[in-house]
């Protein structure tokens, strides 16, 4: 049996496990030991199983991870969500759709600083989506605008997302982070036109609140934004200028959102207890999907599968961007399903070597592939976060499809804007 075919069994048996509810990263450790043990005997997979895994997952690189969780999570544990959105719905709630726009203002900030779009979708549905309803607004604009802006929380940095892309493809995380910023302004910038013209069409989609705010309550609510903007300040400068690594702009960003929740007195020993949980629950999820995501990705290096995907891909003559297409596609259906961690583990592995022989920029991938997991996550018929928030809400699915679908076209130019002019993504990292 060639190691090219031994390769293949191992997918194939990868997405039974994973078709039978097992762990991803648990799957993606019985299909690689299975592969290694093929390939050089069982000894060799014994010791990548255990020795090799655990030394890499020592790395100290790893520690990354950790800190800016820790710092989500942090944050997820206080009413800095809330308080983004009184402070949005200030400054933009008295407009046609004003409450849409302060919703997806809000909720990519939040999401950017918890790197979850999962925290965004929880606390909007109960601040947002009350206000909403009181003003008079159709569900299919307030819970479309939610299940629109949540996924912005892996594309803003600093984004989890772009730590697993990082630390799998081995690019800098740094350079990574700052790629992310000018397609998230651009993707918010979108959403404005998107409500501003669906409103305009169907006012009653989005009615003006009537009541205006003054300037000077309108500045002082900006108070309650600070805590986000100090933390990004920290994180985002730091790693521009050179400050310090993107392990040591986590721990600032972990320490900073401690101090900031215990002077504005929105921390206690039970909400602390509960943030160092959640950050332990993450951590365990994420160090198995690690661990499994180590050995298979040296099972294909032993069965060659990669470097014989990568000369059939290169073989075929096609233009380059049409295998771009043919992954989009694919992230397109996987993000239906699954979750990014999972999606970035089990795909970036095959796929990044294989883009990497065309010629293409790994940070422009990087977020080419965060962008298209987004709109994956909206995408009918089974759109992940569409499902979630319909769990959360209690509303109709098919209102809230109904609603997204006006963003998923939004981000879909948004995709074929960064697919045209790369710049958008690397020039930002080029001057750093």
């Amino acid at each position: 049996m060639s190691k090219e075919l031994i390769g293949v069994i191992a997918i194939v048996i990868l997405f039974i496990l994973l078709l039978g509810r097992v762990w991803v990263g648990l799957a993606m450790s019985i299909a690689g030991f299975f592969a290694i043990m093929c390939v050089r005997g069982f000894a060799q997979g014994w010791t990548s199983l255990f020795g090799s895994t655990f030394s890499n997952i020592c790395n100290y690189s790893l520690s990354v991870m950790p800190m800016f969780v820790l710092m989500g999570c942090v944050i997820s544990e206080t009413d800095i969500g809330s308080d983004l959105y009184k402070t949005m719905h200030k400054w933009l709630g008295n407009h046609k759709g004003g409450l849409a726009y302060a919703t997806v203002a809000a909720t990519g900030l939040l999401g950017a600083i918890t790197g979850s779009q999962l925290t965004g979708a929880i606390v909007m549905s109960k601040v947002a989506l009350p206000e909403m309803e009181k003003v008079g607004y159709k569900d299919q604009l307030s819970t479309g605008s939610i299940a629109a802006a949540s996924p912005l929380g892996i594309l803003i940095p600093p984004s989890t997302a772009f730590i697993l892309y990082g630390l799998l493809t081995e690019q800098s995380i740094g350079k990574l982070f700052i790629s992310g910023i000018v397609p998230g302004i651009i993707t918010v910038i979108v959403f404005f036109l998107v409500i501003f013209i669906i409103c305009r069409k169907d006012p009653e989609l989005g009615p003006k609140m009537g009541v205006k705010v003054p300037l000077r309550e309108k500045l002082k609510s900006l108070v309650k934004v600070l805590p986000i903007l100090i933390l990004f300040v920290l994180v985002m400068v730091g790693i521009y200028a050179g400050l310090c690594t993107a392990t040591e702009a986590g721990a600032i960003g972990a320490f900073a959102a401690l101090v900031i929740t215990i002077v504005t007195k929105q921390m206690n020993m039970k909400r602390f207890l509960n943030s160092l949980k959640e950050t332990a629950n993450l951590m365990g999820m994420i160090m198995l999907q690690m661990m499994g995501t180590y050995i298979f990705s040296t099972a294909l290096t032993y069965t060659r599968i990669t470097t014989a995907l990568g000369k059939f891909v290169v073989g075929l003559h096609v233009p380059s961007f049409v295998i771009i297409i043919a992954i989009i596609i694919l992230y397109l259906l996987l993000g239906c399903f699954l979750p990014e961690f999972p999606m970035i583990m089990l795909t970036v592995p095959i796929l990044y070597p294989i883009v990497q022989q065309l010629g293409f920029d790994l940070i422009w991938f990087g977020v080419l592939i965060v962008v298209v997991m987004s709109i994956g996550m909206m995408t009918p018929p089974v759109g992940m976060i569409v499902f979630a928030l319909s769990g959360i809400t209690k509303k109709p699915v098919s209102t809230i499809f109904k609603g997204v679908t006006p963003f998923i076209i939004g981000e879909a130019v948004v995709l074929i804007l960064l697919c045209v002019f790369p710049a958008i993504a690397t020039w930002l990292p080029s001057v750093m």
